[in-house]
């Protein structure tokens, strides 16, 4: 039994490891709350390894009810806490491609404005050079 928690508690870890990746690649503007869920949660996870890690094998057996609950909401956390982030890792792709979709027609604009004027100059006998 007490293997059985050690093991979920290694796979939570591994699981916040990961998050702990993906906030990195998030852009500042999202962390605060992600960062607030995500220490909370990782301070929740240590302290049920250390719980487990403390106990004889017959106080796993007498609290199996308990930690089985503490684990079981340790996992609804982890999971709304990587949902929250895969829908504010979705959302930062959408800003970053909205901002590359307006810089890039921005950048068609003023090139066209560009071309038009070096054309007018041309037609109006200006010479680009700056020679007389």
């Amino acid at each position: 039994m007490k293997q059985s928690l050690t093991n979920r508690s290694l796979l939570i870890e591994t699981h916040i490891a990961s998050m702990s990746w993906l906030l990195a690649t998030l852009p500042e503007k999202y962390m605060n709350p992600l960062a607030l869920l995500y220490g909370g949660l990782q301070a929740d996870s240590a302290r049920f390894k250390e719980k487990v890690n403390t106990l004889s094998d017959v106080e796993v057996a007498a609290q199996r009810e308990q930690l089985s609950k503490e684990f079981d909401s340790l996992r609804t956390r982890l999971i709304d806490i990587e949902s929250l982030i895969g829908k504010t890792a979705s959302e930062a792709k959408a800003d970053k491609k909205s901002q590359y979709e307006i810089a890039t027609w921005l950048s068609y604009f003023l090139y066209t404005v560009g071309s038009g004027l070096a054309l007018v100059g041309r037609l109006v006998g200006v010479n680009a050079g700056g020679d007389v």
